[in-house]
């Protein structure tokens, strides 16, 4: 077997966290050719808020069959808005969308296996120090990943 393969960039561009009434069409078996059948229709919000720089973390393990999946990121940005929004997607079922810098999209999470987001406020402990809102995206799947393009 040969590989020829040229050097791609590395690291998470953007995780997009849809809940499951935000997604239809899924495909009955779901593949890196049959993701492209799911249509995301997102609720639109009027928040803007700041990601700290290279927060994007993936430590998601393989464990036999199955896949543990870990994301997390931090906002910087800190509103009662942005809470009460936060508040609206914890504990309920979703799925994740994570962009790569190297062009490629990848779906964690599945319609029958859905991930659960959580966060934790940090307020610091001085003016000097770093506070934000962690965002964690948890569950398990059966398979990998799937890719998805359109």
């Amino acid at each position: 077997m040969r590989f020829n393969c040229t050097e791609q960039l590395s690291g998470i561009y953007t995780i997009d966290f849809y809940l499951m009434e935000e997604t239809t069409n899924w495909p009955i078996h779901l593949s890196d050719r049959s993701a492209s059948q799911i249509v995301f229709t997102p609720e639109e919000h009027a928040i803007e808020a700041t990601i700290a720089p290279n927060s994007f973390k993936n430590d998601s393990k393989s464990k036999d069959d199955l896949y543990e999946i870990d994301l997390s990121y931090t906002i910087l940005t800190r509103s009662e808005a942005l809470e009460q929004l936060l508040d609206q997607y914890v504990n309920q079922p979703g799925i994740a969308v994570v962009k790569y810098y190297n062009g490629f999209t990848k779906i964690f999470g599945t319609d029958q296996e859905p991930l659960l987001l959580t966060f934790q406020v940090d307020d610091g402990t001085s003016i000097e120090s770093k506070s934000g809102i962690e965002i964690v995206i948890e569950g398990t799947q059966r398979n990998r990943p799937i890719y998805y393009t359109i």
